[in-house]
């Protein structure tokens, strides 16, 4: 496509809420992996712009474990769990000093959040995080994201900012999610540089454009997390736009002056609802169940609630409102939340008068979902 995105689709987003994810990389100079005041500071003042044009804003933003690293002297991202937390606990301090500093510079409040995965997938956590941020930008006050590296661990971390950013987009009910990298967009060849403007679906050949994922010096991610990234907020109605934050005033070019800058990545045609998109994404599942091709059937091409009728085997335990996987012939078909404990689901597995193992409100079925 040659026509710019900006005159083709962002007109319609009227000043909205908007997520904007800053990688590391661009708030720390080139050769020192200190925090960059200049850099916070123009991408503060661009902010500031935004809001003035009516956008109510939320910053995902990495930084900690970099400045963390710089005050300790390392010049490598560390490989102890232990140190890494150190990292982040000294990093985010002096990150959020200056966030406060700058943003007050520009008469805006911003406030720190600090969620790890398990804070999302205990869904009361999940709500309680969603009401903080709903509250606080209702107030004008900008909160600031980051992943809680002080007490994240492999088990419960989300592995970068980008996935993140789509969740916190999802949760705060964004209408834009701009990732900002050090690179102009997605490049449909990286020798030559060609963007790729718009890209309608994440699928298999846009992947393909991808090379596997990469780990500097203190980033975990790479182009393949972005489109992850892309892929979840599209499902959540939200457009992605991932662009060179470098560019002189990136952000007021994108959703002020609608200027073509970096990958358009469109919303799917059919939203999924908040509740869904954190049984299908978020939610860690407890356990699984094996159901029949009839069952398979009627959830899948019939619109119907499991049943325990259906179901042929419980793998591991789990209680009522676990959200668990379903399986068919070694295949998922989709997720949803167990209407009754594991123990209890055994004693109805292949009985004629089965009862609802997960209704149909509570369960996302991924052929549906595309």
């Amino acid at each position: 496509m040659n026509a710019s995105y900006g005159h083709l689709y962002l007109p319609e987003i009227a000043p909205k809420r908007c997520v904007i994810k800053i990688g590391s990389s661009l708030l720390t100079s080139k050769n020192s992996l200190a925090l960059n005041v200049r850099r916070m500071s123009n991408l503060v003042r661009q902010v500031a712009v935004l809001v003035r044009h009516g956008w109510q804003v939320v910053l995902v933003s990495s930084g900690a474990v970099a400045g963390g690293m710089s005050a300790l002297g390392l010049n490598v991202r560390p490989k102890s769990i232990p140190l890494l937390q150190a990292c982040a606990s000294v990093g985010q301090v002096e990150l959020m000093k200056k966030y406060a500093r700058l943003f007050h510079a520009r008469g805006l409040t911003c406030a720190q959040i600090l969620l790890t995965a398990e804070d999302l997938r205990s869904r009361s956590r999940y709500i309680n995080a969603k009401n903080t941020m709903n509250e606080l930008i209702e107030r004008r006050i900008v909160p600031v994201v980051n992943e809680n590296d002080t007490v994240s661990t492999e088990e419960i971390a989300f592995g970068d900012n980008d996935r993140l950013s789509a969740l916190v987009a999802g949760a705060c009910d964004a209408k834009v999610l701009i990732i900002l990298s050090d690179v102009e967009g997605l490049y449909s060849d990286v020798a030559s540089r060609k963007v790729v403007p718009v890209v309608e679906r994440v699928d298999a050949g846009i992947r393909a454009m991808v090379s596997s994922k990469r780990r500097g010096r203190t980033t975990v991610g790479g182009m393949a997390t972005k489109l992850d990234a892309a892929s979840i907020a599209s499902k959540w109605g939200i457009y992605t736009i991932i662009a060179n934050g470098h560019a002189r005033d990136i952000l007021i070019d994108l959703l002020v002056r609608k200027i073509h800058r970096g990958t358009l990545f469109l919303p799917a045609s059919r939203r999924i609802d908040s509740r869904r998109m954190w049984i299908a994404y978020i939610a860690r599942p407890k356990g699984r169940i094996i159901v029949d091709a009839g069952a398979r059937e009627a959830i899948s091409c019939r619109g119907k609630s499991l049943l325990t009728a259906g179901v042929r085997e419980i793998v591991g335990q789990f209680n009522k409102g676990d959200v668990v996987e379903v399986f068919c012939g070694g295949e998922e078909i989709g997720r949803g939340i167990a209407g009754m404990s594991s123990e209890e689901m055994v004693r109805f597995i292949g009985k004629r008068a089965g009862r609802e193992a997960i209704h149909r409100d509570n369960m996302v079925i991924w052929s549906e979902e595309g």
